[in-house]
């Protein structure tokens, strides 16, 4: 049972996020429970890193990730996290846990598991650097394999991959900010042949007007079909995706890590107002708002009413 806490801060450069990290992640995460972890992105004058790039590459492990340009102790946390690897790190972080219990804040230590205490940051980016294979496992564990992907793009992309529920404003949002933006949900069907097409959507239609659980299995075999490189290599920077959180498992991460991932959201009261000018039915809107699927991490939501 976790400790009731406010705010636990692991702080770090993480300038690649390892396997080391994950296992102090989780430790925490389990200690004063996930919603109460935060990971800091710690800003090093001395380099030439940019701390949104890093928040970037974070965001699909967790939604608390912040970036400092001060003292951690700035940011008023409960708790330090802070992994050690062996007794050269408890010296140097006894001293720092000490500089910190006198700006009021106590210092959790969490020991590395035995054999993730050769792993560093600088180690495989040295290792990388010069073409050696790290990503497996022992270094990157599949839970968060995305933000090692993400990290191999060495800059925030431009390109942007936005959803958001029916009738809140996408189009004219994106037509009146965005320059080139594909339908990803329309291009999906030239996968298809007229006659599947006919029959497949058919399908999406009776289950979303009754609710029909156990379509997963529809949408794998859907995800097979689509090339999705070859959808993602159309003439557009962004693109649309209403059911992206459907979609998103089927991305091919080499894909899905050269995109940000931007949630479009308004107010409740506006919403509410556009349905009625489209003569939407309550029903339709309720049915389509249970098939929309959240994307398991966004990089920003926007509310485009304001």
């Amino acid at each position: 049972m976790g400790v009731d806490i406010m705010k636990a801060i692991y702080a770090g450069s993480f300038n690649l996020f390892h396997a080391g990290h994950y296992y102090v992640y989780c430790k925490a995460c389990n200690m004063f429970g996930k919603d109460n972890v935060w990971l800091c992105v710690a800003i090093n004058p001395d380099k030439d890193i940019d701390p949104e790039f890093i928040k970037w590459t974070l965001n699909p492990i967790t939604p608390n990730v912040i970036i400092t340009k001060g003292l951690v102790t700035n940011e008023n946390p409960d708790v330090l996290i802070r992994g050690l690897r062996d007794t050269m790190d408890l010296a140097s972080e006894m001293t720092m846990a000490d500089w910190n219990e006198k700006l009021g804040c106590d210092t959790v230590f969490i020991p590395c598991t035995g054999n993730l205490r050769h792993i560093s940051s600088s180690a495989l980016r040295e290792l990388y650097h010069h073409e050696v294979d790290i990503d497996n496992d022992e270094n990157i564990p599949g839970k968060i394999h995305l933000s090692f992907k993400r990290w191999q793009q060495k800059m925030l992309p431009e390109r942007k991959l936005f959803c958001g529920k029916i009738s809140i404003g996408k189009s004219t949002y994106l037509k009146e900010n965005y320059m080139s933006v594909g339908d990803c949900d329309s291009l999906i069907w030239k996968f298809f042949s007229e006659k599947d097409k006919v029959f497949i959507k058919k399908q999406f239609k009776e289950i979303i007007q009754n609710r029909t659980t156990g379509y997963e299995g529809m949408l794998d075999e859907m995800s097979k079909t689509i090339d999705w490189d070859e959808l993602f290599n159309e003439d557009y920077v962004h693109f649309e995706a209403s059911a992206l959180g459907q979609w998103l498992r089927f991305i091919p991460l080499d894909i899905l890590c050269k995109f940000q991932i931007v949630e479009l959201d308004i107010d409740n009261d506006v919403r509410l107002e556009r349905i009625k000018s489209r003569l939407l039915t309550a029903s339709t809107v309720s049915n389509f708002d249970w098939f929309y699927q959240r994307p398991y991490f966004v990089d920003e939501v926007i509310n485009i009413g304001e």
